[in-house]
């Protein structure tokens, strides 16, 4: 019987470890990352972000600002100005490891691959 309680508490105890070194999505997304395009895209910790277009066929390299946030749907909502103009695109993000996620929305998708943290 101890042995059986011994071995519950062990299960319980890394079940805890476990579900505290998960991540919430708004901090697995902080950090630099570039998509199949390569657009590189970062997220800062104040919700503000940056897009860099190294080859933008008009512009050259051309660099963007805004602002990111996670819905209560689990949604990421992105939101830049170009050229005055404001931007605004939401969809579902699956993180399929560490250093890589996918974008999906408003029919397109981007797998994004982290370049730094």
């Amino acid at each position: 019987m101890k042995l059986m309680f011994t071995r519950v508490l062990y299960a319980l105890l890394i079940a805890l470890l476990m579900a505290s070194c998960t991540q919430k999505p708004q901090e697995q997304i902080l950090g630099k990352w570039k998509d199949d395009d390569g657009v590189i895209t970062e997220f800062f910790e104040d919700g503000s972000m940056t897009m860099t277009n190294p080859n933008n066929k008009i512009l050259g390299s051309a660099t963007v600002t805004g602002n990111w946030i996670f819905l209560e749907d689990g949604r990421l909502k992105l939101s830049f100005s170009i050229m005055g103009m404001t931007n605004t695109t939401t969809g579902a993000v699956s993180f399929t490891g560490e250093n890589t996620f996918e974008i999906k929305g408003e029919g397109k998708s981007s797998k994004m691959t982290r370049i730094s943290s």
